[in-house]
């Protein structure tokens, strides 16, 4: 399933990266967990690849922005 997404968004196959936001959005959904906030020190990529995922994932997400500082916060 990960890699048929990750064709859709255009993205490396073989990142790791991307795989592991993957399956930490994925663990995050099978969790009883209501937020799962990310660092502030995010790039620009690995906030799109969240959006993405979590979307593809069904989960509500956004991005808070304070002072610059805007973490993605998906939840169930």
């Amino acid at each position: 399933y990960y890699a048929d997404i990750a064709r859709r968004a255009d993205l490396d196959l073989d990142d790791d990266e991307a795989k592991a936001l993957w399956e930490h959005l994925n663990r995050f959904k099978e969790s009883t967990q209501t937020e799962l906030p990310f660092p502030t020190t995010l790039t620009s990529l690995q906030r799109k690849q969240i959006h993405y995922f979590a979307d593809r994932l069904g989960l509500i997400h956004f991005s808070q922005v304070r002072s610059q500082i805007s973490p993605v916060r998906p939840f169930p």
